[in-house]
Formats: C-alpha cells, structure tokens, sequence
C-alpha cells in the first residue's frame, strides 16, 4: 500500500492537468514543427493554426514540465521531445498519447 502525503496526494491530482497539456500539445502537432529549430510563439501559431495567446499559455505549461524550452521570446526542442514527440521519428510516441486522449472521455 502507498504511503500518502499531502504532496503526494496534490503531485497525483496535478497530473491530470499535466496530462491535458501533452495532449493537447500532441494533438496540436506542437512539437514536430519545431523540429526545424526555434520558433516565436507567433511563428508557431502560423505553422499549427492555432490562436497566439492560447498557444502561448500551452507552451508555458510544456515549458514548466521540461518539453519545451524557452529562450527569451523563442521556444524549442529539449532532446527526449525531440525524440519521441515529433512526428516522423522512431521513437515517436504521440500515436499512444493520441489514444489516451481518445480514452479521456
């Protein structure tokens, strides 16, 4: 049996926001445009579709949970999103991240 905490018990809670975070990011495609090398969040907005301000509050959120980086007003890759959250490489796992999003509901 678990040994519960009071941070443990808020860490468990917290995680299914970070959940909606990649899920959303994966299936925005956020990350596989990046790929290409640091962009703006306004450049990204262009490449995905989506809206500026709302990306930019998914791309903090990716940011505080290590997949993503931001330098000054750019974002880009760390290595293991590099690896598993761009489209088209060979560890890709937004195929499984697709289907626990589809579980969600």
């Amino acid at each position: 049996m678990k040994d519960w905490t009071p941070s443990a018990l808020l860490h468990a809670s917290g995680m299914y926001w970070e959940s909606c975070a990649i899920h959303a990011a994966v299936h925005l495609d956020v990350f596989t445009p990046l790929s290409d090398g640091p962009m703006t969040v306004t450049e990204l907005a262009d490449r995905t579709g989506c809206v500026p301000q709302s990306l930019d509050r998914l791309l903090t959120a990716l940011c505080a949970m290590g997949l993503l980086i931001r330098q000054g007003e750019t974002c880009e890759l760390p290595p293991f999103s590099r690896n598993h959250l761009c489209r088209g490489n060979p560890g890709y796992l937004g195929h499984i991240v697709e289907h626990h999003r589809h579980l969600m509901p």
